[in-house]
C-alpha cells in the first residue's frame, strides 16, 4: 500500500506543481538537441530531447513522437544495447500510429526490426514484415528492398538459411540497382547451404554504389562464409580476425554507459523536483491522493482476483471435459441416426471434443496454454453455416416440433438458448455444449440453463423438463 500511495502522490503533485518555469517551447528544445548532436554533445542532445518529450505531452503528439524517435536514433547510433532504443522506438510507433503517419511508422518498424535481428528473430520478423506491408501499400520499392534485406539478415541469424536466401532474392528483385548488402546476404546464405561457387558468383554481382563501413564488413563476412564452405579454414580465420577488428573499432562502450546514465539521472532529478514541490500543497491534495491510492489498490486487488478466477474457470473446464466430454457420444449419434449430414457434422464435433480432452491432460499444469489451444480448436472446428437450422429441423421432426412450440410459447428465449435446447435434446453434456457454443467458461452453460428455466416458468430442472417433453424419460 505504501508504494501505491507514493506513486499516486508523485503523479498528482507532478501535474499540480508545474509553474511558470515549465513554459519552455518543446520545438526549441528539439532544435537545440539537433545542434548539440551535430557538435558531438550526445549527452546534451539527449537531455534536450528528453525535456522536449516531457513538455510536449499529449497536447502535441507529433512533437512528442519526434522527440522519442530522436532519442531512439541517438541510442542506436551510440551502440546502446540495454534496450532503451527499443523502448523509445515503441513509444514513437504508438504515437505515430495514433497520428496515422505511415512514413514515420515505417521508420520505427524498420529500426526496431534491425535492432532485434540478432537477439529476437520472431519480434524482428514481425516488425519488418509490418514495414514491408506499409511500404507495399505506398509502392516504395527501395524501402521494400531494404526491409527485405533486413528480413534476410534476421533469418540468417536465426539459422533459416533457405528463407534468408529467399528474402535476399526478393530484395534484389524489388528495385534496381539492388543494394550491395542484399547480394552479400544471398552469398552468405548460399555458402551456409553448401554452395560456395554460387555464393562467389552472387557476391561478384554486388556493386558498391555508396561505400560504407557496414557493407565492407558484410563483404568480409560473406567471403569468410565462402571460405568455410570450401574448407579453407586458414583464410576464414584471417577474414574473421579482420571483421572482429573492424567491429571492435566502432564500438564505444563508455558512450553507451554514459548515455544510459544521463537519462537515468535526468529521470531522478525530475522525480526529486516533484517531491520537493510537494511540500507546497495543502491537505486536500493529500486526501485526493489517498483516495486515488485506495482506488488503485482496489483495482489491483480486483485484477488479481479476476486472474485467479479465470484460472479456476479454466481448470474447471479442463476437469469437466475430462469427466463429461464425449461421454454420451454414442447416444448423440444414435439420436441423429436419421440424418446422415447432421450425423457427419456431429461426428467431427465429437472428435474435436475428444482432441480437447487429450489437450486437457497434456496441459493439466498450464491452464493458460490449454485455453489458447482450446480457442484455436474451437475456431478450427467452427460448425458450418446451416448446421443450426438442420439441427432445429431434425429435433422438431423427431420430438413433435418442440423447439418451435417453445419459441412460440416463450418469445423471450434467444437464438442461442434455442440452440442449447436442441443440443440437450440430442444428449450433449455441459462440456460438449460449451465446446459447440464456443464458451470458455463451463459454468456459463449452467447459468444459461437456469435463465431459460426462469423465462419458461419451470419448477424443475430444464434437462428434466426436456427429457419428459421429448419422451426420453420413457425410453
Amino acid at each position: 500500500m505504501r508504494w501505491i500511495l507514493s506513486l499516486g502522490l508523485c503523479l498528482m503533485l507532478g501535474l499540480a506543481a508545474c509553474g511558470p518555469r515549465e513554459t519552455a517551447a518543446p520545438a526549441e528544445l528539439l532544435d537545440r538537441g539537433v545542434r548539440l548532436q551535430i557538435q558531438g554533445d550526445n549527452e546534451g542532445a539527449l537531455a534536450c530531447y528528453h525535456r522536449a518529450a516531457t513538455l510536449a505531452g499529449d497536447g502535441d503528439l507529433a512533437l512528442q513522437a519526434l522527440a522519442h524517435l530522436r532519442m531512439a536514433v541517438l541510442y542506436t547510433n551510440s551502440y546502446v544495447t540495454s534496450g532503451e532504443d527499443i523502448d523509445k522506438y515503441r513509444t514513437a510507433l504508438r504515437l505515430y500510429t495514433r497520428l496515422a503517419d505511415t512514413t514515420q511508422m515505417v521508420t520505427c518498424l524498420r529500426a526496431m526490426g534491425m535492432q532485434l535481428a540478432q537477439s529476437d528473430a520472431d519480434s524482428a520478423t514481425h516488425y519488418l514484415s509490418r514495414a514491408v506491408a506499409l511500404l507495399s501499400e505506398r509502392a516504395d520499392t527501395v524501402g521494400q528492398s531494404e526491409c527485405l534485406e533486413a528480413l534476410a539478415r534476421t533469418q540468417y541469424a536465426a539459422g533459416n538459411y533457405r528463407l534468408a536466401l529467399q528474402m535476399s532474392q526478393m530484395s534484389i528483385a524489388a528495385c534496381h540497382p539492388a543494394p550491395e548488402a542484399a547480394y552479400c546476404d544471398a552469398a552468405m546464405a548460399l555458402a551456409r547451404l553448401g554452395k560456395p561457387d554460387s555464393a562467389q558468383l552472387m557476391l561478384g554481382k554486388a556493386t558498391t554504389v555508396v561505400p560504407s563501413l557496414a557493407n565492407q564488413v558484410l563483404r568480409q563476412v560473406a567471403r569468410r562464409e565462402i571460405a568455410l564452405a570450401r574448407g579453407d579454414y586458414k583464410q576464414a580465420h584471417l577474414l574473421g580476425q579482420q571483421v572482429n577488428a573492424v567491429n571492435d573499432s566502432v564500438r564505444a562502450l563508455h558512450a553507451r554507459q554514459r548515455l544510459a546514465a544521463v537519462e537515468r539521472r535526468l529521470d531522478h532529478q525530475q522525480e526529486q523536483a516533484r517531491l520537493d514541490r510537494a511540500h507546497r500543497h495543502n491537505a486536500i491534495l493529500w486526501a485526493v491522493v489517498a483516495l486515488l491510492a485506495l482506488a488503485l489498490a482496489a483495482a489491483v486487488a480486483f485484477y488479481v482476483w479476476l486472474r485467479r478466477k479465470q484460472e479456476q474457470d479454466h481448470m474447471e473446464l479442463m476437469e469437466r471435459l475430462q469427466i463429461e466430454g464425449g461421454r454420451t457420444a454414442g447416444q448423440v449419434l444414435d439420436n441423429v441416426a436419421g440424418d446422415q449430414q447432421l450425423q457427419d457434422i456431429l461426428s467431427r464435433q465429437i472428435e474435436n471434443i475428444r482432441s480437447l480432452i487429450d489437450l486437457s491432460y497434456k496441459y493439466s499444469e498450464r491452464p493458460g496454454q490449454f485455453m489458447t489451444k482450446f480457442r484455436e480448436r474451437i475456431e478450427q472446428g467452427r460448425l458450418p453455416d446451416g448446421f443450426w437450422g438442420n439441427l432445429r429441423y431434425y429435433v422438431d421432426s423427431k420430438y413433435d416440433n418442440i423447439i418451435t412450440r417453445l419459441e412460440q410459447q416463450h418469445p423471450s428465449l434467444t437464438t442461442d438458448e434455442l440452440y442449447i435446447m436442441g443440443l440437450l435434446c440430442c444428449g450433449f453434456t455441459y462440456a460438449d455444449i460449451a465446446v459447440c457454443m464456443g464458451y470458455s467458461n463451463i459454468n456459463y452453460v449452467n447459468t444459461k440453463k437456469s435463465r431459460m428455466a426462469k423465462k419458461m416458468g419451470l419448477h424443475e430442472p430444464l434437462s428434466q423438463y426436456l427429457r419428459r417433453a421429448t419422451g426420453q424419460d420413457a425410453e
